[in-house]
């Protein structure tokens, strides 16, 4: 699918698939989505893991900018993501300064 644009940008087009992940919560799966630039023929690929936890959603996701094991460490985060959720005694997370 093209991406919306101004007329002098180059074309980008995207590309989404669901693409195998972890098993986590009640039910969970990996969307991927590929952009391409047709000027220089680059394509980026951010990831986001959904995860469904009883009525809750726990969603994380990568940006486009990100390198692959940028990418694979952020999604790292999800089985304790899911964990907080899934626990009657969540830890508390603490602001960052």
């Amino acid at each position: 699918m093209e991406l919306p644009r101004a007329s002098w940008e180059p074309v980008e087009t995207a590309g989404f698939a669901v693409a195998e992940g972890p098993r986590l919560g009640d039910e969970s799966l990996v969307i991927q989505a590929v952009v391409t630039t047709s000027t220089t023929g680059d394509a980026q690929r951010a990831d986001a893991t959904v995860v469904r936890v009883g009525s809750s959603l726990v969603v994380i996701s990568t940006v486009l900018s990100l390198t692959r094991p940028e990418a694979d460490t952020v999604a790292a985060f999800m089985p304790a993501a899911v964990a907080q959720v899934e626990s009657k005694h969540p830890e508390p997370v603490d602001a960052v300064s």
